[in-house]
This record gives C-alpha cells, structure tokens and sequence, in this order.
C-alpha cells in the first residue's frame, strides 16, 4: 500500500504526525502510535493491520466470518435437535444448551460484518468505536457475550463432571440453578462493564474487541483464567479415573471402585466364591467395564478440549 503523505517532517512515512489529526470522535486510545517529542505523536494509519500485517492478512481475515456462518449453523442445527428429539436420542443438557447458545450469539458476532462491510475508520489515524458505528458495538456485544459465556459454561461442565465422577454429587438440581445463574449472569456482569465502561472498537479486522488498557485486566485475564480453571478440573478428572482404573486392574478386584457404579458393575460382573481369586475372565471383563467408563467420560470432555 502506498504511504500517504504525513504533512509533517517529524514523523517519517508511513507514519502521520497526530496534531494534524486533532480527536473528534472515534477510539482515540486505538491509535498505534509512539511519541517523538512531549507534544508530538507519529501514528500508523487506520486500519493498522495494513501496515503491520503482511498483504495476505486482508485476502485471509474474511475467512474467519465465513467459518462464523458455518459454526453458526452447525449449532444452529444441534440446538433444534435439542428441542425436537426426545432427551434420550438428542442427549439434551442444560450445560450442553447454554454452551450451544453461547457459541451462536459468538458466531453471530462473525456473520454481521459480511452483511455491513464496516469501513472501520473514523478518520485517517483514529479506528470507529461503538459510539460511531453501529455495527462495531453489535459485533463487541455479541463477541464479548458469546465468548464469556462460551468460556462460563465449559467450566461448569467441567465442575459437573468432576463433582459426579470424583464425589458422587448427587445434588443435581441445585447444581442446575446454580449453574444457570453463573452461565448468563457472569456473561452478564462482564458485558455491562465491558460496554459501559471500557467500550470495543476495530483494533483487529472488521469486528470490534475491548479497547484501552484496563480491557487486558477487564476481560482477556478472565477469559485465561476460567479457560485455566476448566483445563486443570478437566486434567484431574481425567487422572482421577485412570488412577482409579489403575487400582482397579493392578488388584484384581471383581468390584467397582466408584461408588456411582457400583450397582451397575455388580450386575455385569461374576463374582468368585469366597476365599477364591477372581477368574481371568472376570478379571478382563472388569477391565473392560472400567474401560469402558473412562472412555465415557472422555467423551465428555471434548468441548473442554
């Protein structure tokens, strides 16, 4: 791309000197910019990724709206089979259908600026905002709420199946108002504080994200932090049941070890006579059933993955 004149000796191209550009509305702290003296600032031109990012950045960013349109109707479609197939074909799950719900308003957030093709610039050096361009606050709303709650519900997933698998919690239904309190309300609390004090602009293709500095602390450390949590819970639950498999073959036993189990492994299993090891058959068949419960669980855990 051609450098436009910068009006100013101080600042050399591609740069512009920031007093020719006074601020007038836009997302002033998006400017990349260094200053050079006290009073004097260069800023790269809006939009900055065409300056900072190779020339393939345009040909490739709008693939990540098309791949919003095909997430979007992917769970569309696995949302509509949770209301019209029976629970025991579809697997319904309120944590599955907040998780679902959440990845469409995300997904919906990449779809709009196919439709609106947002200039993204207020001027020349200064990127729009949510104030002047109404796009730019419908795709920062919808990516700010999908993503949190995305991030919200994976992690109460991973609390249920840890708290089912390691402590046999049987107190699902408080878990479940719980779980639907935390999955749209701390979506909800980050949202109204996001919008209405930090505020998104374009700072990196055609959908806004949280600007300023205080949005690092705001938003992207608690979108690592509860990611981290929902890895860590995923890990030990997964190491819980493998020790616990582990245990299981090394011993012998004809018994289930997990007590949510137990009448179920029973049932499968042959138990020798009293005073006598169990059979290699049993033993094999208890292997395959512990097996076959871990494989479950992982199964589990793929949106956590």
């Amino acid at each position: 791309m051609a450098a436009p004149g910068n009006g100013n000796a101080t600042c050399p191209a591609p740069f512009l000197a920031s007093s020719n550009f006074p601020p007038r509305g836009g997302e002033i702290r998006a400017r990349f910019c260094l200053p050079v003296t006290r009073n004097e600032s260069c800023c790269l031109p809006c939009p900055m990724t065409d300056w900072v990012f190779s020339d393939n950045f345009q040909r490739l960013e709008p693939t990540a709206n098309y791949v919003g349109i095909a997430s979007l109707v992917c769970n569309v479609l696995l949302l509509l089979t949770y209301l019209v197939l029976p629970e025991e074909k579809s697997h319904r799950h309120y944590l599955s259908i907040g998780l679902t719900v959440s990845l469409i308003v995300l997904s919906i957030a990449f779809v709009i600026p196919l439709g609106t093709k947002p200039d993204m610039c207020f001027d020349t050096l200064t990127p729009d905002n949510m104030y002047t361009d109404t796009g730019c606050a419908w795709t920062g709303a919808l990516l700010l709420a999908g993503a949190m709650g995305a991030i919200v519900w994976i992690l109460l997933r991973s609390i249920w199946t840890a708290l089912r698998i390691m402590f046999d919690f049987r107190r699902t239904d408080i878990f479940q108002w719980v779980s639907i309190a935390l999955g749209v309300g701390i979506p909800g609390l980050f949202l109204a504080v996001e919008m209405g004090t930090i505020g998104v602009s374009y700072k990196l293709g055609n959908i806004c994200l949280p600007s300023g500095p205080e949005a690092f602390v705001a938003w992207y450390v608690w979108l690592v932090v509860f990611a981290g949590l929902s890895a860590i819970i995923l890990i030990a639950t997964i190491a819980f049941c493998l020790w616990k498999f582990a245990i299981s073959a090394l011993a012998g036993a004809g018994v289930s070890t997990h007590k949510s189990t137990a009448s179920a492994n029973s049932a499968a299993l042959t138990e020798p006579e009293p005073g006598q090891p169990p059979s290699k058959r049993a033993m094999k068949r208890q292997k395959r059933v512990e097996w076959a419960r871990i494989k479950k669980v992982l199964r589990l855990q793929w949106r956590t993955i």
